[in-house]
């Protein structure tokens, strides 16, 4: 019988499993590095969609916002939906301005911007405010300094920011009332409601008589308050960027300047957050103009 078994063919095998195991070896080389970077590429794909889920919820709460007049809702959450991939939440209304994580001051996280081109604007009405004399108006001087004793304004300007309420029918201006630089220096709690003005027929009417009478259930009144004089600081003249402000109204709900719309998308343990600010059409539509007489 002839022997299969010669030398040629253990040669052979010898040779194919060396190949079998370098192939293997390599093969195992080569996923070590394709393995991490599927992964990662699942990883950005998971978080690309997280990211899109998340606008799919803003893009629901813009079409809330168009089908429906968000100015006129009365509570302060006014939608929330929650489903599989994202979830997202609208605030139009609220007692404290500005809201939690809406402030736009550079200087405290607590205040708003109150400039020459960024004026207070407000839609009210009686159902809005059920006593003036609760709301309290902070305006104060940014602590511009880091840590300093912040500046104060030049206290010989008697007029600093002017209030005026309007409705559709008539306009109550400041008159002589005005807000002060030693009321903002003072950085105590500013009322409105006993302020006296002038409205469009030259008659005399306290703030909050105007706003009872002519900001009945129904009828939307706009706010405003706008800076009117130079804001100049007492220490060296040194000019001061803007001011702060914060308004409580306690109790009562007023609609904000911009619905705030909270969206969070979720993706295989990825998730995104959205924050997105949306005018009101209601109070942007106001007059935006300031009576001075």
């Amino acid at each position: 019988m002839k022997n299969i078994w010669n030398n040629n063919s253990w040669f052979s095998i010898v040779i194919a499993m060396a190949m079998t195991i370098f192939i293997w070896l390599t093969a195992l080389y080569i996923l070590e590095y394709i393995i991490p970077f599927g992964r990662n590429v699942k990883g950005v794909e998971d978080a690309s969609k997280s990211y899109y889920q998340a606008a799919s919820g803003v893009e629901d709460a813009l079409w809330f916002i168009n089908q429906n007049d968000t100015g006129d809702e009365y509570d302060e959450l006014i939608s929330s939906t929650e489903r599989i991939d994202y979830w997202y939440e609208m605030t139009s209304n609220g007692s404290q301005i500005p809201l939690l994580w809406t402030w736009n001051s550079e200087y405290d996280n607590d205040f708003n911007v109150l400039s020459g081109s960024l004026p207070i604007q407000l839609e009210i009405w009686n159902g809005r405010v059920s006593n003036w004399g609760w709301v309290d108006v902070y305006i104060r001087v940014p602590n511009t300094t880091w840590g300093s004793t912040p500046y104060s304004l030049d206290d010989t300007v008697d007029s600093i920011v002017n209030w005026q309420i309007s409705s559709p029918d008539n306009t109550l201006n400041s008159d002589g009332t005005t807000i002060t630089a030693a009321e903002i220096n003072s950085s105590s709690a500013i009322s409105l409601w006993s302020r006296n003005g002038i409205d469009l027929q030259n008659n005399t009417s306290r703030f909050s008589d105007f706003y009872n009478t002519e900001c009945t259930s129904g009828i939307s009144c706009i706010l405003k308050l706008s800076i009117i004089s130079n804001l100049v600081a007492n220490e060296n003249n040194t000019s001061i960027p803007y001011l702060e402000y914060q308004i409580d109204f306690w109790s009562d709900s007023v609609p904000l300047r911009f619905v705030q719309i909270e969206a969070i998308g979720k993706s295989n343990g990825f998730r995104k957050d959205l924050n997105v600010r949306v005018p009101q059409l209601t109070v942007d539509e106001a007059f935006d103009f300031t009576v001075l007489q």
